[in-house]
């Protein structure tokens, strides 16, 4: 992800830090499960290049 997005390491360590906190999420399995609860992906969405 950090080539694609040319971001580094530690920005998304960060980044995923500060969605544990917001979401009230243990783990990124969490993060994944809320990122559903709350509508936020859905099974359908897809991206392209």
């Amino acid at each position: 992800m950090t080539r694609i997005l040319y971001l580094s390491k530690e920005t998304v360590k960060t980044h995923r830090k500060h969605l544990l906190e917001k979401l009230k999420a243990r783990n990124v399995a969490g993060l994944v499960r809320r990122a559903f609860e709350y509508e936020y992906v859905s099974i359908g969405n897809t991206m392209s290049a």
